[in-house]
């Protein structure tokens, strides 16, 4: 398991697994906007999206789990799955088999310097469901796509101060 920490705790700031924002890779060619593999990134966020949106609105899930939030996101995009299409035009969701079953809701971020996915939410999902599906989520590759120096660079942070990222 990495060692999990924030870069902050605003909405926005994201939580880093061993000092990389990359908690997995989303394949490319399955939507036309992402013709190449990008990174998936978990936000600290809001009650709308990331890991407070999470802990608040799928709290009775998330404690059966005994794991916390970053962990559970992090098991559960090591696993491979289906990739289905949303309503939403910028989102696309992850259905994810292994136990404990689970549905991941992750949105396009490409106007930042980074494009990337953002782990919109995570919760409990048997049953059927609906949506177009796209193709295959592999699960984590290794070694993990590391953009995570990019985006410590991206910040004001003296390179005496950046933690080395490390190849998984």
């Amino acid at each position: 398991m990495p060692l999990f920490t924030q870069t902050g705790s605003t909405p926005n700031d994201l939580w880093l697994a061993d000092g990389s924002p990359d908690f997995a890779v989303f394949p490319g060619g399955l939507i036309d906007q992402v013709p190449q593999d990008v990174p998936i990134w978990l936000k600290v966020g809001t009650p709308a999206y990331g890991v407070a949106h999470i802990a608040q609105r799928h709290a009775a899930w998330i404690r059966k789990q005994g794991k916390p939030v970053y962990e559970l996101v992090w098991d559960k995009l090591g696993q491979p799955g289906k990739v289905l299409t949303t309503e939403a035009a910028r989102k696309v969701k992850i259905n994810l088999h292994l136990n404990p079953s689970a549905l991941l809701i992750l949105q396009l971020e490409d106007r930042s310097k980074t494009v990337h996915f953002s782990v919109t939410s995570l919760y409990l999902k048997q049953g059927k469901l609906d949506g177009d599906e796209l193709g295959k989520y592999p699960g984590r590759p290794k070694p993990r796509l590391l953009v995570g120096q990019a985006y410590l660079d991206s910040l004001s942070v003296s390179s005496e101060a950046k933690p080395k990222l490390p190849f998984v």
